[in-house]
């Protein structure tokens, strides 16, 4: 159910629940506005509320990159830099470090083709404990997703290359749910 984002001074946002999915997406324009510590409070209070139960994060804010600092390597100038990764850097730290519940950050507007080698790799796995699953753009020739298989121990990611209709095993990812 979407929060009532008026009353909390979130503009252009929603932040949905479903099954232990937190969903933060722009609702019209202009762009979601998410680094405003009100946005931030409502993050907190989700995954404070649900203290118990392991946490997945889908982030895929309009016109912002969503990835986690250091998840990528710099295989582009932008990867990397305060326009790319969520921010504000040190709060995003500060609710992951103390919120272990949430083991999986799936990002939005990272544009990260899976051709690229940081895309499923170990330097994906931010603070060493939660894995952050970049996706590409789909205004490309091919076009790639990602799905996400949900099981009680545990996440399985597969990614599908539509031009091909087929799944790429080497690109195949099992994240175990934490343990809380």
């Amino acid at each position: 159910r979407p929060i009532d984002q008026r009353h909390r001074g979130v503009k252009n946002c929603s932040i949905k629940n479903a099954h232990g999915l937190d969903v933060v997406k722009r609702t019209k324009r202009p762009p979601c506005i998410i680094v405003g510590s009100r946005i931030i409070d409502i993050v907190v209070l989700r995954i404070e509320q649900h203290v118990s139960h392991s946490r997945i994060r889908l982030v895929h804010p309009d016109n912002v990159a969503s990835g986690l600092n250091g998840t990528l390597r710099d295989y582009r100038k932008w990867v990397n830099t305060p326009s790319f990764i969520a921010q504000p850097v040190t709060k995003v730290h500060e609710i992951l470090k103390a919120n272990k519940q949430v083991f999986l950050w799936v990002s939005g507007h990272t544009h990260t083709s899976p051709l690229e080698e940081s895309y499923a790799a170990p330097i994906n796995l931010y603070d060493g404990r939660v894995t952050n699953i970049h996706n590409k753009d789909m205004n490309r020739g091919t076009i790639w997703t990602n799905s996400l298989f949900l099981y009680q121990d545990k996440v399985v990611v597969k990614t599908y290359n539509h031009q091909e209709n087929t799944w790429l095993p080497a690109l195949e990812r099992t994240i175990k749910i934490p343990g809380l």
